[in-house]
Protein backbone atom coordinates (compact mmCIF):
# COMPACT_ATOMS: atom_id res chain seq x y z
CA UNK A 1 0.00 0.00 0.00
CA UNK A 2 2.39 2.37 1.12
CA UNK A 3 0.01 5.07 1.12
CA UNK A 4 0.43 6.05 -2.74
CA UNK A 5 -2.60 3.99 -1.82
CA UNK A 6 -2.87 0.48 -3.67
CA UNK A 7 -1.86 -2.17 -5.89
CA UNK A 8 -2.77 -5.67 -7.60
CA UNK A 9 -0.64 -7.85 -9.28
CA UNK A 10 -0.01 -10.16 -12.52
CA UNK A 11 1.39 -13.57 -12.02
CA UNK A 12 3.60 -15.58 -14.23
CA UNK A 13 2.83 -18.56 -14.38
CA UNK A 14 5.77 -21.60 -14.02
CA UNK A 15 6.39 -24.93 -14.44
CA UNK A 16 5.59 -27.52 -11.78
CA UNK A 17 9.22 -28.32 -11.28
CA UNK A 18 11.36 -25.78 -9.81
CA UNK A 19 14.68 -25.23 -9.13
CA UNK A 20 15.24 -21.61 -7.54
CA UNK A 21 16.88 -20.37 -4.17
CA UNK A 22 15.35 -17.87 -1.50
CA UNK A 23 12.48 -17.41 -2.74
CA UNK A 24 9.02 -17.46 -1.95
CA UNK A 25 6.58 -19.79 -3.95
CA UNK A 26 2.70 -19.83 -4.09
CA UNK A 27 1.62 -23.40 -4.44
CA UNK A 28 -2.06 -24.24 -5.84
CA UNK A 29 -3.49 -27.09 -5.59
CA UNK A 30 -5.92 -29.04 -7.91
CA UNK A 31 -8.35 -30.40 -5.06
CA UNK A 32 -8.57 -30.50 -1.09
CA UNK A 33 -8.89 -34.20 -1.35
CA UNK A 34 -10.43 -34.61 2.13
CA UNK A 35 -13.29 -36.79 3.64
CA UNK A 36 -14.46 -37.44 7.38
CA UNK A 37 -14.25 -33.27 7.62
CA UNK A 38 -17.78 -31.29 8.83
CA UNK A 39 -17.36 -28.00 6.86
CA UNK A 40 -19.06 -26.71 10.20
CA UNK A 41 -16.71 -27.39 12.62
CA UNK A 42 -14.08 -25.27 10.45
CA UNK A 43 -16.60 -22.62 11.72
CA UNK A 44 -17.83 -20.47 14.53
CA UNK A 45 -21.35 -20.86 15.90
CA UNK A 46 -21.56 -17.31 14.90
CA UNK A 47 -19.97 -17.83 10.99
CA UNK A 48 -22.35 -20.44 11.06
CA UNK A 49 -25.53 -18.64 11.75
CA UNK A 50 -24.68 -15.96 9.44
CA UNK A 51 -24.60 -19.00 6.47
CA UNK A 52 -28.17 -19.86 8.03
CA UNK A 53 -29.37 -16.21 7.93
CA UNK A 54 -28.67 -15.90 4.47
CA UNK A 55 -29.44 -19.09 3.40
CA UNK A 56 -25.94 -20.13 2.11
CA UNK A 57 -25.23 -23.52 1.56
CA UNK A 58 -21.09 -25.22 3.00
CA UNK A 59 -19.03 -26.06 0.02
CA UNK A 60 -16.01 -27.34 -0.32
CA UNK A 61 -14.76 -24.00 -0.15
CA UNK A 62 -15.04 -23.91 3.86
CA UNK A 63 -12.90 -26.98 3.74
CA UNK A 64 -9.00 -26.65 5.06
CA UNK A 65 -6.83 -27.08 2.43
CA UNK A 66 -5.24 -30.74 3.02
CA UNK A 67 -2.55 -31.35 5.33
CA UNK A 68 -1.19 -33.79 3.71
CA UNK A 69 -0.35 -31.83 0.95
CA UNK A 70 1.29 -29.72 3.09
CA UNK A 71 2.93 -31.90 4.56
CA UNK A 72 4.64 -33.29 1.45
CA UNK A 73 5.53 -29.56 0.01
CA UNK A 74 7.42 -29.02 3.32
CA UNK A 75 9.17 -32.43 3.12
CA UNK A 76 11.17 -31.37 -0.36
CA UNK A 77 13.24 -29.06 1.53
CA UNK A 78 14.35 -28.98 5.73
CA UNK A 79 14.56 -25.16 5.72
CA UNK A 80 11.50 -24.58 3.88
CA UNK A 81 8.39 -22.82 6.12
CA UNK A 82 5.11 -22.30 5.82
CA UNK A 83 4.14 -18.57 5.15
CA UNK A 84 0.07 -18.82 5.45
CA UNK A 85 -2.46 -21.00 3.49
CA UNK A 86 -5.59 -19.86 1.80
CA UNK A 87 -8.79 -22.85 2.28
CA UNK A 88 -10.73 -20.47 -0.43
CA UNK A 89 -7.84 -20.17 -3.09
CA UNK A 90 -6.50 -23.52 -2.17
CA UNK A 91 -3.05 -22.56 -1.84
CA UNK A 92 0.07 -21.95 0.38
CA UNK A 93 2.42 -19.60 0.77
CA UNK A 94 6.29 -20.93 1.65
CA UNK A 95 9.34 -19.86 1.73
CA UNK A 96 12.74 -21.95 0.68
CA UNK A 97 16.01 -20.77 1.01
CA UNK A 98 17.27 -23.85 -0.86
CA UNK A 99 17.36 -25.26 -4.11
CA UNK A 100 13.66 -26.41 -4.67
CA UNK A 101 11.95 -28.67 -7.04
CA UNK A 102 8.23 -29.60 -6.95
CA UNK A 103 6.77 -32.49 -8.62
CA UNK A 104 3.40 -33.28 -7.51
CA UNK A 105 0.34 -34.77 -9.13
CA UNK A 106 -1.93 -32.77 -6.77
CA UNK A 107 -0.44 -29.31 -7.67
CA UNK A 108 -2.29 -27.27 -9.80
CA UNK A 109 0.46 -24.37 -10.60
CA UNK A 110 2.74 -22.39 -8.96
CA UNK A 111 4.45 -19.08 -8.85
CA UNK A 112 7.68 -17.71 -7.61
CA UNK A 113 7.62 -14.11 -5.89
CA UNK A 114 11.30 -12.41 -5.16
CA UNK A 115 11.02 -10.37 -1.78
CA UNK A 116 13.59 -9.01 0.36
CA UNK A 117 11.84 -8.21 3.12
CA UNK A 118 10.73 -11.97 5.47
CA UNK A 119 7.36 -12.51 6.12
CA UNK A 120 7.33 -15.23 9.52
CA UNK A 121 4.08 -17.65 10.39
CA UNK A 122 1.97 -15.47 12.17
CA UNK A 123 0.10 -16.34 15.70
CA UNK A 124 -2.79 -14.17 16.88
CA UNK A 125 -2.47 -11.18 19.53
CA UNK A 126 -4.64 -11.10 22.23
CA UNK A 127 -2.18 -9.04 24.84
CA UNK A 128 -3.15 -5.37 26.08
CA UNK A 129 -6.42 -5.34 24.76
CA UNK A 130 -8.48 -2.29 26.30
CA UNK A 131 -11.13 -3.24 28.84
CA UNK A 132 -14.76 -2.98 27.65
CA UNK A 133 -17.51 -0.63 28.57
CA UNK A 134 -20.55 0.14 26.09
CA UNK A 135 -20.52 4.18 25.25
CA UNK A 136 -23.38 5.91 26.70
CA UNK A 137 -25.74 7.36 24.09
CA UNK A 138 -25.50 10.66 26.28
CA UNK A 139 -21.75 11.66 25.32
CA UNK A 140 -22.55 12.04 21.73
CA UNK A 141 -20.88 15.08 20.58
CA UNK A 142 -19.45 14.47 17.22
CA UNK A 143 -17.15 17.68 17.39
CA UNK A 144 -15.48 18.18 14.04
CA UNK A 145 -16.39 14.90 12.54
CA UNK A 146 -19.86 15.80 12.70
CA UNK A 147 -20.33 17.36 9.37
CA UNK A 148 -19.16 14.10 7.56
CA UNK A 149 -21.71 12.28 9.31
CA UNK A 150 -24.69 14.01 8.29
CA UNK A 151 -23.30 14.20 4.65
CA UNK A 152 -24.67 10.59 4.61
CA UNK A 153 -27.75 11.33 7.60
CA UNK A 154 -25.56 8.81 9.39
CA UNK A 155 -26.00 10.42 12.77
CA UNK A 156 -30.13 9.92 12.45
CA UNK A 157 -28.92 5.78 12.97
CA UNK A 158 -27.14 7.09 16.38
CA UNK A 159 -30.03 9.64 17.39
CA UNK A 160 -32.56 6.14 16.63
CA UNK A 161 -30.19 4.31 19.28
CA UNK A 162 -28.31 2.46 16.91
CA UNK A 163 -24.14 2.57 17.13
CA UNK A 164 -23.51 -0.86 16.03
CA UNK A 165 -24.38 -3.37 19.25
CA UNK A 166 -23.75 -7.05 18.86
CA UNK A 167 -22.44 -6.16 15.24
CA UNK A 168 -18.48 -7.67 14.55
CA UNK A 169 -16.50 -5.36 11.96
CA UNK A 170 -13.29 -7.18 11.35
CA UNK A 171 -10.94 -3.80 9.80
CA UNK A 172 -7.76 -5.42 7.69
CA UNK A 173 -4.99 -2.88 7.61
CA UNK A 174 -1.54 -1.93 8.15
CA UNK A 175 -1.78 -1.72 11.75
CA UNK A 176 -3.06 -0.12 14.68
CA UNK A 177 -0.47 1.69 16.35
CA UNK A 178 -1.50 3.16 19.81
CA UNK A 179 -4.94 1.41 19.89
CA UNK A 180 -3.93 -0.61 23.18
CA UNK A 181 -2.99 2.83 24.88
CA UNK A 182 -5.14 3.61 27.89
CA UNK A 183 -5.57 7.23 27.10
CA UNK A 184 -6.25 6.97 23.92
CA UNK A 185 -10.18 7.09 22.47
CA UNK A 186 -10.28 3.44 22.22
CA UNK A 187 -10.83 2.62 25.50
CA UNK A 188 -14.85 2.07 25.33
CA UNK A 189 -13.80 -0.13 22.14
CA UNK A 190 -15.12 -4.10 22.55
CA UNK A 191 -11.70 -5.65 20.56
CA UNK A 192 -12.79 -9.33 20.33
CA UNK A 193 -9.60 -9.74 19.06
CA UNK A 194 -6.35 -9.39 16.91
CA UNK A 195 -3.61 -10.91 14.22
CA UNK A 196 -0.48 -10.01 12.31
CA UNK A 197 -0.53 -11.39 8.84
CA UNK A 198 2.61 -10.45 7.87
CA UNK A 199 4.72 -11.11 11.19
CA UNK A 200 4.87 -12.01 14.47
CA UNK A 201 4.97 -8.70 15.98
CA UNK A 202 1.97 -7.10 18.06
CA UNK A 203 -0.38 -5.02 15.60
CA UNK A 204 -0.16 -2.42 18.59
CA UNK A 205 3.59 -1.58 17.62
CA UNK A 206 4.88 1.38 17.01
CA UNK A 207 6.30 -0.62 13.65
CA UNK A 208 3.15 -2.13 12.64
CA UNK A 209 1.63 0.73 10.99
CA UNK A 210 -1.08 3.67 12.14
CA UNK A 211 -3.22 3.77 9.03
CA UNK A 212 -5.12 1.09 10.64
CA UNK A 213 -5.85 3.25 13.78
CA UNK A 214 -6.76 6.43 11.90
CA UNK A 215 -9.15 4.73 9.49
CA UNK A 216 -10.48 2.42 12.80
CA UNK A 217 -10.91 6.21 15.01
CA UNK A 218 -13.80 6.23 12.47
CA UNK A 219 -15.30 3.44 13.31
CA UNK A 220 -14.94 2.81 16.88
CA UNK A 221 -13.43 6.29 18.66
CA UNK A 222 -15.08 7.68 21.81
CA UNK A 223 -13.21 11.12 22.39
CA UNK A 224 -17.00 13.29 22.97
CA UNK A 225 -16.16 17.17 21.76
CA UNK A 226 -13.37 15.87 18.94
CA UNK A 227 -14.07 12.23 17.51
CA UNK A 228 -17.19 9.88 17.73
CA UNK A 229 -17.12 6.45 15.66
CA UNK A 230 -19.40 5.41 12.83
CA UNK A 231 -20.39 2.31 15.04
CA UNK A 232 -18.99 2.18 18.73
CA UNK A 233 -20.67 -0.01 20.48
CA UNK A 234 -19.60 -2.63 17.55
CA UNK A 235 -17.35 -5.59 18.33
CA UNK A 236 -14.23 -5.06 16.59
CA UNK A 237 -10.97 -7.64 15.17
CA UNK A 238 -7.87 -5.87 14.20
CA UNK A 239 -5.87 -7.69 11.49
CA UNK A 240 -2.41 -6.76 10.00
CA UNK A 241 -1.92 -7.59 5.92
CA UNK A 242 -0.31 -5.21 5.07
CA UNK A 243 3.11 -3.75 5.26
CA UNK A 244 4.25 -0.23 4.28
CA UNK A 245 8.33 -1.55 3.93
CA UNK A 246 7.40 -3.43 0.73
CA UNK A 247 4.78 -3.60 -1.87
CA UNK A 248 4.45 -7.47 -2.79
CA UNK A 249 1.92 -9.80 -4.41
CA UNK A 250 2.25 -11.86 -1.05
CA UNK A 251 0.04 -9.07 0.28
CA UNK A 252 -2.87 -9.98 -1.54
CA UNK A 253 -2.73 -13.56 0.01
CA UNK A 254 -2.49 -12.08 3.21
CA UNK A 255 -5.30 -10.16 3.04
CA UNK A 256 -7.36 -13.00 1.94
CA UNK A 257 -6.05 -15.29 5.16
CA UNK A 258 -7.30 -12.18 7.20
CA UNK A 259 -10.76 -12.56 5.46
CA UNK A 260 -10.96 -16.13 5.92
CA UNK A 261 -9.96 -16.04 9.61
CA UNK A 262 -12.92 -13.05 9.92
CA UNK A 263 -15.07 -15.00 8.48
CA UNK A 264 -14.24 -18.20 10.77
CA UNK A 265 -14.59 -16.01 13.54
CA UNK A 266 -18.24 -14.86 12.25
CA UNK A 267 -17.59 -11.47 11.52
CA UNK A 268 -20.44 -9.62 9.90
CA UNK A 269 -18.32 -6.52 8.10
CA UNK A 270 -15.14 -6.28 6.50
CA UNK A 271 -13.85 -2.51 7.05
CA UNK A 272 -10.79 -2.71 4.19
CA UNK A 273 -8.75 0.43 3.33
CA UNK A 274 -5.94 -1.54 1.09
CA UNK A 275 -6.22 -1.83 -2.43
CA UNK A 276 -2.99 -2.80 -5.09
CA UNK A 277 -2.23 -2.13 -8.72
CA UNK A 278 1.63 -2.28 -8.82
CA UNK A 279 4.08 -3.70 -6.78
CA UNK A 280 7.76 -3.57 -5.87
CA UNK A 281 8.41 -5.92 -8.98
CA UNK A 282 7.06 -3.90 -11.73
CA UNK A 283 6.55 -7.38 -13.95
CA UNK A 284 4.32 -8.57 -11.09
CA UNK A 285 2.06 -5.54 -11.50
CA UNK A 286 -1.65 -5.75 -12.22
CA UNK A 287 -2.38 -4.45 -15.51
CA UNK A 288 -6.10 -2.64 -16.35
CA UNK A 289 -7.37 -5.86 -17.90
CA UNK A 290 -7.11 -7.87 -14.37
CA UNK A 291 -9.35 -5.57 -13.02
CA UNK A 292 -12.61 -7.61 -14.35
CA UNK A 293 -13.79 -9.18 -10.57
CA UNK A 294 -12.41 -12.47 -11.19
CA UNK A 295 -8.74 -12.02 -11.54
CA UNK A 296 -6.63 -10.65 -8.78
CA UNK A 297 -6.10 -12.84 -5.73
CA UNK A 298 -7.32 -10.62 -3.17
CA UNK A 299 -11.11 -9.36 -5.24
CA UNK A 300 -11.04 -13.67 -5.61
CA UNK A 301 -10.77 -13.80 -1.83
CA UNK A 302 -13.12 -10.61 -1.13
CA UNK A 303 -15.69 -12.22 -3.56
CA UNK A 304 -16.12 -15.37 -1.80
CA UNK A 305 -16.30 -13.12 1.40
CA UNK A 306 -19.21 -11.98 -0.42
CA UNK A 307 -20.48 -15.23 -0.99
CA UNK A 308 -20.19 -16.29 2.68
CA UNK A 309 -22.70 -13.34 3.49
CA UNK A 310 -19.88 -11.15 4.78
CA UNK A 311 -20.63 -7.40 3.69
CA UNK A 312 -17.37 -6.19 2.55
CA UNK A 313 -16.47 -2.56 2.00
CA UNK A 314 -13.16 -1.19 0.61
CA UNK A 315 -11.95 1.98 -0.44
CA UNK A 316 -11.86 2.34 -4.10
CA UNK A 317 -8.10 4.43 -4.65
CA UNK A 318 -6.32 7.60 -4.70
CA UNK A 319 -5.41 7.17 -8.35
CA UNK A 320 -7.74 9.80 -10.01
CA UNK A 321 -5.54 12.44 -10.49
CA UNK A 322 -2.64 9.87 -11.93
CA UNK A 323 -1.70 8.40 -14.95
CA UNK A 324 -3.40 5.12 -13.71
CA UNK A 325 -6.57 6.83 -12.50
CA UNK A 326 -8.45 3.52 -12.03
CA UNK A 327 -10.07 2.26 -9.09
CA UNK A 328 -7.67 -1.19 -7.47
CA UNK A 329 -8.16 -4.58 -6.35
CA UNK A 330 -10.55 -5.65 -4.40
CA UNK A 331 -12.78 -2.29 -5.29
CA UNK A 332 -12.97 -4.28 -8.80
CA UNK A 333 -15.09 -7.10 -7.38
CA UNK A 334 -18.87 -7.31 -8.42
CA UNK A 335 -20.33 -7.84 -4.67
CA UNK A 336 -17.81 -5.55 -2.97
CA UNK A 337 -18.75 -1.91 -1.79
CA UNK A 338 -16.47 0.23 -3.41
CA UNK A 339 -16.69 3.26 -1.71
CA UNK A 340 -15.55 6.68 -3.40
CA UNK A 341 -14.72 10.19 -2.12
CA UNK A 342 -16.88 13.63 -2.60
CA UNK A 343 -15.73 16.99 -1.80
CA UNK A 344 -17.59 19.00 1.55
CA UNK A 345 -19.85 20.27 -1.41
CA UNK A 346 -20.49 17.00 -2.33
CA UNK A 347 -19.07 17.20 -5.87
CA UNK A 348 -16.67 14.53 -7.11
CA UNK A 349 -13.17 14.42 -5.10
CA UNK A 350 -10.64 15.09 -8.12
CA UNK A 351 -8.39 12.15 -6.23
CA UNK A 352 -10.23 9.45 -5.88
CA UNK A 353 -10.50 6.32 -8.17
CA UNK A 354 -12.46 5.90 -10.92
CA UNK A 355 -14.61 3.56 -12.88
CA UNK A 356 -14.99 1.13 -15.13
CA UNK A 357 -14.14 -2.49 -14.31
CA UNK A 358 -12.30 -3.93 -17.30
CA UNK A 359 -15.37 -5.50 -18.04
CA UNK A 360 -17.29 -1.96 -17.95
CA UNK A 361 -19.18 -2.04 -14.92
CA UNK A 362 -19.42 0.98 -13.38
CA UNK A 363 -17.46 1.79 -10.17
CA UNK A 364 -17.25 3.11 -7.21
CA UNK A 365 -20.35 1.95 -6.25
CA UNK A 366 -21.26 4.63 -3.71
CA UNK A 367 -19.38 7.43 -1.95
CA UNK A 368 -18.85 9.39 1.32
CA UNK A 369 -16.63 12.30 1.82
CA UNK A 370 -12.86 11.96 0.90
CA UNK A 371 -11.64 15.40 0.96
CA UNK A 372 -11.14 17.27 4.75
CA UNK A 373 -12.37 13.52 6.85
CA UNK A 374 -11.44 14.24 10.34
CA UNK A 375 -9.73 11.37 11.93
CA UNK A 376 -7.47 10.72 14.62
CA UNK A 377 -3.54 10.65 13.93
CA UNK A 378 -1.98 8.76 16.52
CA UNK A 379 1.61 10.32 15.86
CA UNK A 380 0.18 13.02 17.98
CA UNK A 381 -1.57 12.13 21.21
CA UNK A 382 -4.64 12.12 21.18
CA UNK A 383 -4.96 15.06 17.93
CA UNK A 384 -7.60 15.29 15.56
CA UNK A 385 -6.61 15.95 11.99
CA UNK A 386 -7.68 16.08 8.82
CA UNK A 387 -7.05 13.86 6.20
CA UNK A 388 -7.84 13.18 2.54
CA UNK A 389 -8.18 9.91 0.73
CA UNK A 390 -11.04 7.05 0.27
CA UNK A 391 -9.60 5.18 2.97
CA UNK A 392 -11.38 7.38 5.12
CA UNK A 393 -14.70 7.08 3.21
CA UNK A 394 -15.10 3.57 3.26
CA UNK A 395 -14.96 2.84 7.31
CA UNK A 396 -18.36 5.52 7.62
CA UNK A 397 -19.73 3.64 5.08
CA UNK A 398 -18.81 0.07 6.86
CA UNK A 399 -19.78 1.72 10.60
CA UNK A 400 -23.11 3.00 9.54
CA UNK A 401 -24.58 -0.12 7.69
CA UNK A 402 -23.14 -1.79 11.03
CA UNK A 403 -25.87 0.42 12.67
CA UNK A 404 -28.67 -0.64 10.61
CA UNK A 405 -27.62 -4.33 10.68
CA UNK A 406 -28.04 -3.79 14.43
CA UNK A 407 -31.54 -2.44 13.46
CA UNK A 408 -32.74 -5.68 11.37
CA UNK A 409 -30.08 -8.14 12.86
CA UNK A 410 -31.90 -11.02 10.29
CA UNK A 411 -31.68 -9.07 7.47
CA UNK A 412 -29.42 -10.86 4.76
CA UNK A 413 -26.04 -9.18 3.49
CA UNK A 414 -27.57 -8.79 -0.18
CA UNK A 415 -30.38 -6.77 1.27
CA UNK A 416 -28.41 -4.77 2.99
CA UNK A 417 -26.31 -4.41 -0.10
CA UNK A 418 -29.55 -3.11 -1.86
CA UNK A 419 -31.01 -0.97 0.90
CA UNK A 420 -28.15 0.66 0.23
CA UNK A 421 -27.68 1.32 -3.29
CA UNK A 422 -31.30 2.37 -3.40
CA UNK A 423 -31.01 5.10 -0.88
CA UNK A 424 -27.85 6.97 -3.12
CA UNK A 425 -29.14 10.14 -3.91
CA UNK A 426 -27.97 9.22 -8.38
CA UNK A 427 -28.98 5.57 -7.77
CA UNK A 428 -30.91 5.89 -11.43
CA UNK A 429 -28.17 7.55 -13.03
CA UNK A 430 -24.46 5.85 -11.48
CA UNK A 431 -21.49 7.18 -12.97
CA UNK A 432 -17.98 6.18 -13.03
CA UNK A 433 -16.74 9.28 -10.60
CA UNK A 434 -19.15 9.02 -7.84
CA UNK A 435 -20.97 5.89 -8.32
CA UNK A 436 -24.78 5.54 -7.59
CA UNK A 437 -23.71 8.95 -5.83
CA UNK A 438 -23.85 9.61 -1.75
CA UNK A 439 -26.31 6.94 0.52
CA UNK A 440 -28.87 8.11 3.09
CA UNK A 441 -28.77 6.49 5.86
CA UNK A 442 -32.44 7.30 7.27
CA UNK A 443 -33.69 5.67 3.89
CA UNK A 444 -31.11 2.99 3.85
CA UNK A 445 -33.14 2.20 6.98
CA UNK A 446 -36.40 2.65 5.69
CA UNK A 447 -35.70 0.49 2.96
CA UNK A 448 -34.15 -2.58 5.20
CA UNK A 449 -37.60 -2.99 6.80
CA UNK A 450 -37.36 -0.76 9.64
CA UNK A 451 -38.62 2.78 9.73
CA UNK A 452 -39.01 4.81 13.56
CA UNK A 453 -41.04 7.71 13.62
CA UNK A 454 -41.36 9.68 17.33
CA UNK A 455 -44.24 11.20 18.32
CA UNK A 456 -44.10 13.18 21.37
CA UNK A 457 -47.89 12.44 22.05
CA UNK A 458 -47.35 8.87 22.15
CA UNK A 459 -45.58 6.92 25.06
CA UNK A 460 -44.38 3.12 24.77
CA UNK A 461 -43.16 1.82 28.08
CA UNK A 462 -41.30 0.15 29.47
CA UNK A 463 -38.55 -0.99 27.10
CA UNK A 464 -36.94 -3.13 27.11
CA UNK A 465 -40.05 -4.76 28.18
CA UNK A 466 -41.11 -8.50 29.62
CA UNK A 467 -44.38 -9.87 29.08
CA UNK A 468 -45.83 -6.63 28.67
CA UNK A 469 -45.76 -2.89 26.96
CA UNK A 470 -48.34 0.17 28.05
CA UNK A 471 -49.22 2.57 25.41
CA UNK A 472 -49.99 6.16 26.15
CA UNK A 473 -51.06 8.84 23.96
CA UNK A 474 -52.91 11.63 23.99
CA UNK A 475 -54.90 11.02 20.79
CA UNK A 476 -57.52 8.11 19.96
CA UNK A 477 -55.24 5.16 18.81
CA UNK A 478 -57.41 3.18 15.62
CA UNK A 479 -55.27 0.31 15.38
CA UNK A 480 -51.83 -0.99 17.51
CA UNK A 481 -50.23 -4.09 15.57
CA UNK A 482 -46.97 -5.39 16.66
CA UNK A 483 -44.48 -6.48 14.08
CA UNK A 484 -41.51 -8.87 14.09
CA UNK A 485 -38.24 -7.24 13.02
CA UNK A 486 -39.13 -8.40 9.25
CA UNK A 487 -42.25 -7.09 9.38
CA UNK A 488 -44.42 -9.86 10.05
CA UNK A 489 -47.21 -9.26 11.94
CA UNK A 490 -47.29 -11.38 15.77
CA UNK A 491 -50.74 -9.29 17.26
CA UNK A 492 -53.15 -6.67 16.20
CA UNK A 493 -55.83 -4.45 18.46
CA UNK A 494 -58.24 -2.75 16.22
CA UNK A 495 -60.15 0.69 17.27
CA UNK A 496 -58.93 1.18 20.86
CA UNK A 497 -60.85 3.84 22.41
CA UNK A 498 -58.55 3.60 25.72
CA UNK A 499 -55.41 6.05 25.73
CA UNK A 500 -53.82 3.82 28.19
CA UNK A 501 -53.37 0.54 27.15
CA UNK A 502 -51.65 -2.37 27.72
CA UNK A 503 -50.57 -5.24 26.10
CA UNK A 504 -49.44 -8.51 27.04
CA UNK A 505 -46.48 -10.08 25.40
CA UNK A 506 -46.23 -13.39 27.16
CA UNK A 507 -46.72 -15.13 23.65
CA UNK A 508 -44.26 -13.57 21.74
CA UNK A 509 -40.78 -15.18 21.57
CA UNK A 510 -38.93 -12.43 19.50
CA UNK A 511 -36.32 -10.22 21.43
CA UNK A 512 -36.86 -7.14 18.95
CA UNK A 513 -40.33 -5.53 18.02
CA UNK A 514 -41.95 -2.69 15.87
CA UNK A 515 -44.54 -1.39 17.61
CA UNK A 516 -47.25 0.00 15.04
CA UNK A 517 -49.63 2.37 16.24
CA UNK A 518 -52.20 3.89 13.95
CA UNK A 519 -54.11 7.07 15.06
CA UNK A 520 -56.54 8.65 12.72
CA UNK A 521 -54.25 11.82 11.42
CA UNK A 522 -51.03 9.60 11.58
CA UNK A 523 -48.79 6.28 11.48
CA UNK A 524 -46.02 5.51 13.25
CA UNK A 525 -43.69 2.97 14.48
CA UNK A 526 -41.17 2.05 17.51
CA UNK A 527 -38.79 -0.74 17.94
CA UNK A 528 -39.04 -2.44 21.42
CA UNK A 529 -36.15 -4.96 22.73
CA UNK A 530 -38.29 -8.09 24.73
CA UNK A 531 -35.69 -9.20 27.68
Amino acid sequence: MKFKLYFIIFLFFFPLIIVCQDKYYIIYFKDKNQKGIDISECLSEKAIDRRLRDNIEFDQIDLPVNKEYIAEICSVSKDSEIILTSRWLNCAVIKCGSETSFNYDFISQIFIIDLDSKLSDNKTDEENIPEYEELDLISFNYGACEAQYRLVNGIYLHNEGYTGKNVTIAVIDDGFYGVNNASYPFKNTNIIGTKNFITNTNVYSANAGYHGTMCLSLLAANLPGLIIGTAPNANYLLLKSEDTSFESILEEYAWVAAAEYADSCGVDIISSSLNYTEFDDPSTSHTYDKLDGKSCPITIGAEIAASRGIIVVNSAGNYGNSPWKYIGAPADGANVIAVGGVSADSSYYHVSSIGPTADNRFKPDLCALGSQVTVLYPLSGTGIFEMSGTSFAAPVIAGFTACVMEANPNISSTKIKSSLYSSCHQKDSPNNQTGRGIPDFQKTLRYAGVEIYKKPDVNIYPNPCSDYIIISSIDEIKRIEILSINGSQLLSLENSTVNNITIRLNEIKDKILIVKITLFDNVYYQKIMKE
